[in-house]
């Protein structure tokens, strides 16, 4: 009870300053908020505990700004379970990785600035850290973050309603009914509706908020293994990644390993075809429809906005 009081005292003290932030700087809020993540575990590796708590807030105060836009929707367990993950990578670094000395010069500098200030009235050289800090932070963020790797754009028209942060708690979901709750029944007519229902045969494309182009695929087949399809940005290649799923009555688990060997896990709801933890929704397509056809057309399109200004 005590810790709980002290988060409430130091969120109503850094987490509530009124945002006055230039239109043109909102595609930073989301890089700053996963490095602040980082920066509240950071803290906690290194007994620095007062420093833990306000990162705790300015945390909230980013989640309370993100979610008044359509990209986001921050809850609590989606907080908590980043941290589940960053304290995992932190745990499992080598120890020439691991000491205070080292873990200062990766994270300390940009860290202290961020806690500096109340709010999310971020001055301009908070920023610049930000941007010029984004290798040290790499490794971290990808513990929780699995589609760093993929290109993200965000949109930031804001929601009708704006949300309660009472309501973190509990994910935000629309009431409608439609025909994504259908698609995702049961292939088998012969289940019975007490079933959760496979998906074999089926397939998923995933949008980045609503881009007609950039996004990624899931392919559902025999045995509950899936292929997710997507774009390895850097190497501007297409990419395979085999798992496995387990459809359950409201949600479908998948579990596979990324590109370094590492074990990942993404969940869909059966609803909505939203992924937790995530801004991007799926929509389902049909079996005779190539996933690969729309990554090659989505990847000729980030091709040409990435070499629109080259001068050779």
């Amino acid at each position: 009870m005590k810790k709980l009081s002290l988060y409430i005292f130091l969120i109503l003290t850094f987490g509530t300053k009124a945002i006055s932030i230039e239109t043109k700087y909102l595609q930073k809020i989301p890089v700053i908020y996963d490095k602040l993540l980082v920066c509240k575990v950071y803290y906690e590796f290194i007994n620095e505990s007062d420093s833990s708590n306000k990162s705790y807030a300015k945390i909230t105060a980013y989640a309370e700004e993100l979610n008044k836009y359509k990209s986001f929707n921050i809850t609590i367990k989606t907080v908590e379970d980043s941290f589940k993950k960053l304290n995992t990578y932190f745990l499992k670094l080598p120890a020439s990785d691991s000491s205070r000395t080292q873990l200062n010069n990766k994270y300390k500098k940009t860290c202290d600035k961020f806690i500096s200030k109340v709010g999310v009235n971020m001055p301009w050289d908070i920023f610049e850290a930000v941007i010029n800090e984004d290798k040290k932070f790499e490794g971290a963020i990808k513990a929780f973050d699995i589609f760093y790797d993929f290109r993200v754009s965000y949109d930031f028209t804001k929601k009708s309603e704006p949300i309660d942060s009472s309501k973190y708690d509990k994910y935000i979901v629309g009431d409608d009914k439609n025909e994504l709750e259908e698609f995702f029944k049961s292939s088998d007519k012969n289940t019975s509706n007490k079933n959760s229902g496979d998906v074999k045969g089926k397939k998923l494309w995933c949008a980045w908020n609503g881009d007609d182009v950039l996004g990624f695929g899931f392919e559902f087949n025999n045995n509950n293994k899936v292929k997710l399809k997507g774009i390895d940005d850097d190497n501007e290649k297409l990419i395979t990644i085999n798992g496995e799923y387990q459809a359950l009555s409201n949600k479908i688990i998948i579990k596979y390993k990324d590109l370094d060997n590492n074990d990942e896990e993404i969940t869909i709801s059966r609803k909505t075809l939203k992924i937790y933890g995530s801004s991007s929704a799926c929509e389902p397509i049909n079996k005779n429809s190539s996933i690969d056809n729309k990554l090659k057309r989505a990847l000729d399109k980030l091709i040409s906005e990435k070499s629109s200004e080259n001068k050779f």
